[in-house]
């Protein structure tokens, strides 16, 4: 158009900001068939809600497509990004043909095909043509939208089409894992991929809607541990979701006892009609919670108020959690909330409380902080890998890393550390074999889990008040 335009965007209701620190990843299915991305081989990392819908799609059937839930509350309600992705709805597998759909003509100019998850490229109308007779999209509900082109859509008209079918999908598409025939990986196994794919390391695994499945659960805490040989994160993992009790989440976690899981329940809801899982929550929570500490993990996301109020199973029947109660779960390392002066996230433990004493393993923020760590190392230093293992490698290293903890000391970070190089820890033999090693102490805060004031009464003050009486 020859002149000058203007055009309204929809209103940005939160303000997003990014969070390198606590980066999600995502496992689960997208309604794909919407988006550009289609492909079940790799992750997709978004940096806002548009981005993120424009590439995979957006449906608000966030039982069949559970990549929406992240999508949504995650940008939208927690305003924090990047996301990382992993789709594993695969077009060419979790699908069934239509051989007799309906075609609705309420509107013979804008004819309907009322289904969820067609195919467009499969799509036949009769002897019409792609293209020539009509064009089709998906519309704001997910249907095909037809547009005819000169021509007259007969109501009689057969309609066949391919259409996805989420619950095709098992826990095993979640976990995934390498096919050596096609040289591809799926499912968590993607999480490999993530930091040579989209150039981003992920500190929170999560896989909402099915990380209550023991199989999915394993793999996520075995993939979190470490993933691509050198990095780690968190898995939170939803537990009894659909479970009311809280004394039976408390008698299940038992067993759970790993520094690499954070349990999580029950769910929140969001609107009538959309549930949120606590582990979608979490790392909303985690990410939020950096954005305020300067994009370090070092601060516990428990005791912060919460975007979502109340509780309630994944079938949306509502649950009552009183103080007591929720310090019951969260001391069993489950991450819940409760309603205090508004509702409040609640949870300093990971899953190793059950089993450990170690500051390192059990209490989310230091073990965040660990792994964040580790991971930061490896990239800041791994230009080094193949110099000269001569003194300016060794002590570039050493003064470099001192540096960057003082300066986490100076911000309250840690409360200290050091790395140094020593010749016990390296003869002439590793040195002349390439391997160099280099040990590291370092001092990371506990959360303040408890604070105690005692209270005496004091008679001299009173009578001290009553004129010495």
């Amino acid at each position: 158009m020859h002149g000058i335009t203007v055009k309204e965007a929809a209103t940005n209701v939160v303000a997003t900001k990014q969070v390198d620190s606590a980066i999600p990843c995502v496992i689960g299915t997208a309604p794909v068939h919407m988006g550009t991305e289609r492909g079940t081989g790799k992750p997709v990392i978004a940096y806002s809600y548009e981005e993120a819908v424009e590439k995979l799609g957006y449906s608000d059937d966030w039982k069949s497509y559970t990549l929406c839930e992240a999508m949504y509350v995650l940008f939208r309600v927690f305003g924090v990004s990047p996301v990382v992705f992993i789709n594993v709805l695969d077009v060419k597998k979790h699908k069934e043909k239509v051989a007799a759909g309906t075609l609705d003509l309420t509107d013979p100019e804008k004819p309907l095909v009322k289904d969820s998850g067609i195919l467009l490229d499969t799509l036949k109308l009769g002897e019409y043509a792609a293209g020539k007779d009509y064009t089709v999209r998906h519309d704001e509900n997910g249907y095909a939208a037809i547009t005819p082109i000169g021509v007259t859509i007969d109501a009689s008209v057969k309609v066949e089409y391919e259409k996805l079918v989420p619950n095709k999908v098992t826990a095993q598409d979640i976990v995934g894992g390498y096919d050596a025939e096609t040289g591809e990986s799926t499912g968590v196994e993607l999480v490999d991929d993530v930091y040579h794919i989209c150039g981003v390391i992920p500190a929170t695994l999560i896989a909402p809607g099915y990380s209550h499945e023991d199989t999915v659960s394993d793999v996520l805490a075995a993939k979190a541990k470490e993933f691509d040989t050198v990095f780690s994160a968190v898995a939170a993992c939803d537990v009894g979701v659909n479970e009311k009790k809280y004394s039976a989440i408390v008698e299940a976690t038992k067993a759970r006892a790993n520094t690499y899981v954070v349990p999580c329940w029950p769910c929140a809801p969001l609107d009538a009609s959309h549930v949120v899982h606590r582990s979608v929550i979490f790392a909303g929570m985690c990410a939020s919670t950096d954005a305020d500490y300067g994009n370090i993990p070092y601060a516990s996301p428990s005791n912060r108020p919460l975007p979502l109020d109340g509780l309630c199973t994944e079938e949306g029947e509502e649950i009552t959690l009183n103080y007591k109660q929720a310090n019951a779960v969260e001391s069993a390392g489950v991450y819940t909330a409760v309603r205090l002066d508004v509702w409040k996230a609640w949870g300093t433990y990971t899953s190793a409380v059950n089993a450990s004493a170690d500051p390192k393993d059990i209490f989310i923020a230091i073990r965040r902080m660990v792994n964040w760590h580790k991971n930061t190392f490896v990239v800041n230093y791994f230009s080094k890998v193949d110099n000269p293992s001569n003194t300016r490698l060794i002590e570039s290293l050493v003064d470099n890393e001192n540096k960057r903890i003082d300066g986490l000391k100076n911000i309250g970070a840690v409360a200290g550390g050091r790395i140094q190089f020593l010749d016990a820890d390296n003869p002439i033999g590793n040195i002349m074999a390439g391997k160099l090693k280099f040990r590291q102490k370092l001092g990371f805060w506990p959360p303040a889990r408890e604070i105690e004031n005692v209270i005496e009464i004091d008679a001299e003050l009173v009578k001290k008040a009553l004129g010495g009486v």
